[in-house]
Parts: structure tokens; C-alpha cells; sequence
């Protein structure tokens, strides 16, 4: 068990936790650095903490890709959507691990 599955997290931190500990993938609202937002489709794969920040790493549909994001820029979970399923692949946070990251 790692510091993140034991840390306090924000609501949406909790919902992320959640779907990652179910297998389920959620839609999220993205905010990215210039102030735009996105709607995501997203499989959570990791939960980490890096520099003070929470991050899920997660399979985006939109970008049909592994991609990093910062907890704290998802501004919204809908939640009275149904469950979705989660996309089933073999994963390991290490695969993605770059040492020159932040």
C-alpha cells in the first residue's frame, strides 16, 4: 500500500481513487495550463504525488494515450453517469516513468 492510497484527498481525488481501486473509467473536465478545458474520457492506471501535487496516470480516450494529470486542474466529475468499463491492460507506472518529468 502506498502514502497516496493512505493520504487525504479532495473529493474528486476520492472519486479517482474510487474508480481506480473498481477497474471503471470516468469522465472528467480538464483545465490545462493556458485556462482551456476539455471533457475526458479516462482509464485511471496510477495515483502518485510529485512536488506537493497529486497526479493520475490514466488512459485517455481523447488522446488515445498514457497522459499525467494533475488532480488539483480536474474541475469536474459528473457523477449521474452510469459505471463505465474499464479498458483491460496490463500496466505498470514504470513503463511511463520519466526521470527528467517536472
Amino acid at each position: 500500500v502506498s502514502n497516496v492510497d493512505r493520504a487525504p484527498l479532495n473529493d474528486i481525488g476520492e472519486v479517482i481513487r474510487t474508480a481506480l481501486k473498481k477497474n471503471e473509467k470516468i469522465e472528467i473536465v480538464y483545465n490545462d495550463v493556458d485556462g482551456g478545458q476539455s471533457q475526458r474520457v479516462i482509464h485511471p492506471l496510477n495515483l502518485f504525488k510529485y512536488k506537493n501535487s497529486y497526479y493520475v496516470t490514466a488512459f485517455c480516450e481523447l488522446r488515445n494515450d498514457i497522459r499525467h494529470f494533475e488532480i488539483k486542474r480536474i474541475s469536474n466529475i459528473p457523477t449521474d453517469m452510469p459505471p463505465l468499463l474499464f479498458l483491460c491492460f496490463s500496466f505498470s507506472p514504470f513503463l511511463f516513468y520519466d526521470p527528467t518529468y517536472g
